[in-house]
């Protein structure tokens, strides 16, 4: 998008397309920001114009190609597939020796229970009882009618 109006004008006699009495090289002497922008194009078109056409690979030369494509499917590449083997497999050594650490060492709380506040089931025609022993266990038992399979 062009910030200023005189930019297509400019863009226009850089093309060859203007028509009036101003030249490039009048512009560019008068004007600083249009020489320096007649200065990019003239840069733009020197890119473009080193710019390589892309090839295309004619039915003769195809054999060559392919042949090229083969070896390159076939040939080694790099040395470090045993790097990344003994790197995993460190690393899957340390993991399996940490959590072995972590087991076997050091005591284990007492598993705590709590309070069994309230016990349901989706279960048709079921009933769920809830027992507690002297000792301050909760058992719940579920009962389901004779004969249903669940």
């Amino acid at each position: 998008m062009r910030k200023r109006k005189w930019e297509r004008r400019v863009e226009m006699l850089f093309d060859g397309e203007g028509a009036g009495h101003d030249s490039l090289e009048d512009l560019s002497a008068r004007d600083p920001e249009a020489s320096a922008y007649i200065g990019e194009l003239e840069s733009l078109r020197e890119a473009a114009r080193q710019a390589v056409a892309s090839q295309e690979i004619t039915d003769a030369q195809f054999p060559a190609f392919y042949e090229g494509v083969r070896a390159g499917i076939g040939a080694r590449h790099g040395g470090r597939r045993g790097l990344w083997a003994v790197a995993s497999l460190t690393a899957a050594a340390l993991i399996a020796a940490g959590s072995t650490f972590l087991v076997l060492s050091g005591e284990t709380p007492d598993a705590t229970a709590t309070t069994v506040e309230e016990a349901t089931t989706d279960i048709e025609g079921a009933t769920v009882d809830l027992d507690y022993s002297e000792d301050g266990d909760a058992t719940i038992y579920l009962e389901v009618p004779d004969g249903d399979l669940w």
